[in-house]
């Protein structure tokens, strides 16, 4: 008997890979950083590609990783394979210096001392601020190759999305919410050996 295995080829939906927008990895990619995952991409342009993995939390806290800052014991989140020593975040604080707009009212990076004044005084930090180890990076043409060889569906997002989904969850969400064709995806077993 023959299988189906086009349910699993990518069909271009033609969204290009911008900032602001998520890269969703096909089940079959493999390694820690990108299988099942989700990464907003916070730069794009002609030079290359950066983003962060949205879905792979981590065992460790921020309080761990910054214990000369009197920090709260904030969940991290692995951003990437690169530059795995530098601590990024992803945050709705309006007006910090050095950050940038990825989506509307969703900024990356800025001044860590204006941050960490702005948690202090946020009720539901949460919901307004997400930390990072290392991102994701696509030397010039690297990220468009990638999106060829159907490595990756790309896609909008909100910004309560990103902080609500933090884990393998926001994956399958996310290929549900690419129509029936990619529905199917959430179903299949993350390592195939088990099933």
């Amino acid at each position: 008997m023959d299988l189906d295995l086009d349910i699993f080829k990518i069909t271009s939906n033609n969204v290009k890979p911008l900032r602001g927008r998520i890269l969703i990895a096909e089940p079959f990619l493999q390694g820690y950083y990108f299988s099942r995952s989700i990464v907003l991409l916070t730069e794009h342009n002609e030079e290359g590609s950066v983003g962060l993995v949205l879905n792979k939390p981590m065992e460790i806290t921020l309080d761990k990783v910054l214990q000369n800052y009197q920090v709260s014991p904030h969940s991290l989140t692995c951003g990437g394979p690169v530059s795995p020593d530098k601590l990024f975040y992803i945050h709705t604080f309006k007006g910090i210096a050095g950050a940038d707009e990825v989506l509307p009212g969703l900024y990356f990076g800025g001044d860590f001392d204006g941050i960490f004044d702005a948690t202090r005084h946020c009720d539901n930090v949460a919901q307004n601020i997400r930390f990072f180890i290392g991102y994701s990076g696509w030397s010039q043409g690297q990220l468009l190759s990638e999106i060829e060889q159907n490595s990756w569906l790309v896609a909008d997002t909100r910004v309560s999305d990103v902080f609500q989904y933090t884990d393998d969850q926001y994956w399958i969400e996310a290929v549900k919410n690419m129509g029936e064709k990619y529905a199917v995806w959430a179903n299949y077993p993350s390592n195939p050996d088990m099933n």
